[in-house]
């Protein structure tokens, strides 16, 4: 049952409110952010991204990127649905850097339940949601840069599917103050989406008074409506109020927009030591209506053996979503 209610809220099938516009959108698992560090920071990471993990945060931060970088992370999201995201970022001498990613959530298999068989039907059906996203990054000067993401949206339920395409824009400006940086994205602005395939069809009848038997079968079809998607504007800021040569403390806030819920600020904070060893702590939706939870914390460790360009790093995040279960993130990454 928790699993079904999750899915109608992916979907974008759950009540609507006046104000807030709750649940209205499709294509919901475009806003399960990627990545145990940016969860384990609450989520303000709009200003902070920078690699591959910047084709989903800021397209902007992938000019960045000083080598190749390659990202993936997994979640047991609620109720066990799966999520991963996995990307890439390669810079181009003089052209800036380009990147691309997959972001993937689906479900196991469930049980088809109707009203005349609350116990199931023998039938079953799975939900899928597929993102595949190309990004590019550029600086114009040594302290502003800009990018942008072009995806492909997919979504499939049972018989039904809908896609569309869409962009992201970003922008991030650092300042030389404790490398104060500004960063801003505007997520997912695009076309609609709109469910269609077999599950829509049904036979008329076009005589209701009639016995079906003694009328022509007319195969019709439903007309289902076209939704927005969950667009988003991100503006974040962030800094080292703190940096020594062996720790560093990052602190960030996001103020965040959507087009199917009130605002909301994102908070998190990381210490550093070395380079290598990481904690996090996070607040995400603060300020917005009727959110579950909110605290999240995190840490991870980067090894680069000395004198190789090569660093790898693993993270562990894990959110708090109150009367629902927590979720945990795992990521690797690999830079060189």
């Amino acid at each position: 049952m928790k699993k079904s209610l999750i899915l109608l809220t992916l979907l974008g099938l759950g009540f609507s409110q006046t104000v807030s516009n709750t649940g209205t959108k499709p294509a919901q698992f475009l806003k399960i952010g990627p990545g145990a560090r940016p969860v384990g920071m609450g989520e303000a990471f709009v200003s902070v991204a920078s690699g591959a993990l910047a084709t989903y945060w800021n397209p902007a931060g992938l000019a960045q990127t000083k080598g190749y970088s390659y990202f993936f992370t997994n979640s047991k999201w609620l109720a066990g649905i799966q999520y991963n995201y996995l990307a890439f970022a390669v810079p181009i001498p003089k052209r800036g850097v380009i990147g691309g990613a997959l972001s993937y959530i689906g479900t196991d298999n469930m049980e088809v339940t109707t009203e005349t068989n609350p116990e199931g039907t023998g039938e079953y059906f799975k939900y899928t949601g597929i993102a595949i996203i190309l990004s590019y990054g550029k600086m114009f000067t040594d302290k502003f840069s800009f990018g942008f993401n072009t995806k492909y949206i997919y979504e499939k339920l049972k018989l039904m599917s809908a896609s569309t395409a869409a962009v992201d824009i970003g922008l991030k400006y650092q300042t030389e103050f404790h490398k104060f940086t500004i960063g801003m994205n505007f997520q997912n602005f695009g076309g609609k989406m709109r469910l269609v395939g077999e599950d829509t069809r049904f036979i008329y009848y076009p005589d209701p008074n009639r016995d079906p038997n003694s009328q022509p079968n007319v195969i019709a079809d439903l007309r289902t409506e076209s939704y927005d998607l969950p667009m988003r504007f991100l503006v974040g800021v962030s800094g080292y109020p703190i940096e020594t040569d062996r720790f560093k403390l990052l602190v960030a806030v996001d103020a965040v927009h959507p087009n199917d819920n009130t605002e909301y600020i994102n908070l998190g904070a990381e210490l550093s030591f070395n380079d290598m060893a990481y904690l996090r702590v996070g607040k995400e939706h603060t300020f917005m209506r009727d959110a579950e939870g909110g605290f999240t914390v995190g840490g991870g460790v980067k090894y680069r053996r000395p004198g190789s360009p090569i660093s790898f790093s693993v993270d562990f995040a894990m959110s708090d979503y109150g009367r629902l279960e927590n979720v945990k993130f795992v990521s690797v990454g690999l830079s060189f």
